[in-house]
């Protein structure tokens, strides 16, 4: 004869009420005092509902205590990824959009000539004057790129196979710099990588 075994109430509150858990819920030690003697820790589930404090007995240490942190850390497991989610987004709009927006604003008040950014759109095309060069700005006036720039690897490099020349200041443009919302004339950074595999910055490769 198979006598099963009914399942503890805080098990079946997690597994049939997921949603009411992913944004509250633990698992609360207390102590209880038995003629003068301090008796413990005792587990309980705790959670609020309709305003009010909720809780269910799992008793002492043991597997159900560890079943029941177990399904709850897994349905904190959505509301922790899409903090996390939301913390990076916010991080990189600080780190990366806001500086590369900055940048592309200065680049086209020196180099556009009339043409000026609206949103991600354009504008002035009709009535802007010739596009500038670096020729034509000032170096000291050329903004940094605000973003470390990747280096292609040399085999012949000296700092030793597969790694990059180390970075060389200079006020005037790369000359295959791609363009930036498509004018070619714009000058990226005053601090950028050589080309380690060029016989001028690196004679092994010749």
């Amino acid at each position: 004869m198979n006598i099963t075994t009914p399942r503890h109430n805080a098990l079946n509150l997690l597994a049939d009420h997921p949603e009411r858990f992913a944004d509250q819920g633990a698992v609360v030690a207390t102590w209880r005092t038995y003629r003068g003697r301090r008796l413990g820790p005792y587990y309980r589930l705790t959670w609020r509902e309709n305003r009010r404090q909720h809780s269910v007995y799992l008793g002492a240490d043991g597997p159900l205590v560890d079943e029941v942190r177990r399904l709850l850390h897994q349905t904190h497991t959505a509301r922790r990824l899409k903090r996390e989610h939301r913390r990076n987004r916010q991080l990189f709009r600080e780190n990366v959009i806001r500086p590369l927006e900055q940048y592309v604003k200065e680049m086209f008040r020196l180099f556009g000539n009339g043409l000026y950014l609206k949103g991600s759109e354009v504008r002035g095309s009709r009535t802007a004057g010739p596009r500038l060069t670096d020729a034509d700005v000032p170096p000291h006036l050329i903004p940094e790129f605000p973003l470390p720039l990747p280096a292609p690897p040399c085999p012949n490099s000296p700092a030793g196979p597969g790694q990059p020349e180390p970075p060389q200041r200079t006020a005037r443009c790369l000359p295959r710099q791609r363009p930036i919302f498509g004018i070619s004339s714009i000058c990226y950074p005053k601090t950028h990588r050589p080309d380690p595999c060029s016989t001028a910055t690196n004679p092994a490769a010749g």
